[in-house]
């Protein structure tokens, strides 16, 4: 199955939203990872790992912004892994609500918003390419 992307302008945009949202997280997240642990509650290896893959998302949605002509297919794996992310990012939020703060508990629910609104706006600019099959008759 292949795919085309509706509307490239669009598409890009969305990816660099994607990737200032990510960058900014990521890096903010490993400068001040002993602040933030105590500012959200959250355990310092936590917020190390979850900025990490952040930064490395991030990193790949600008990868996409760059190119001058965007892959569908690797805008798709995108949006699969952004989805993975959301759904690990539930888990996250099951583990370490109880124990974060207020701030931790908005930073856990608005990632599950953010990622998973990424990944469906990301998908909607995809769109599958039907193939006609070619007769021999």
């Amino acid at each position: 199955m292949s795919y085309k992307i509706k509307k490239p302008l669009v598409l890009k945009n969305i990816l660099w939203a994607d990737f200032v949202a990510g960058f900014s997280t990521g890096v903010i997240g490993l400068i001040f990872s002993h602040q933030l642990t105590t500012l959200l509650g959250l355990p310092y290896l936590f917020i190390v790992w979850v900025s990490a893959i952040t930064l490395l998302y991030a990193l790949n949605a600008l990868g996409l912004a760059l190119m001058k002509s965007t892959i569908a297919r690797l805008v798709l794996v995108l949006v699969y892994a952004n989805w993975l992310w959301t759904l690990i990012s539930v888990g996250l939020l099951y583990l370490h609500f109880g124990n974060a703060s207020m701030l931790g508990k908005a930073f856990l629910i608005l990632q599950i918003i953010v990622v998973g609104g990424l990944a469906f706006a990301e998908g909607k600019q995809l769109t599958k390419v039907k193939h006609k099959v070619l007769s021999n008759y």
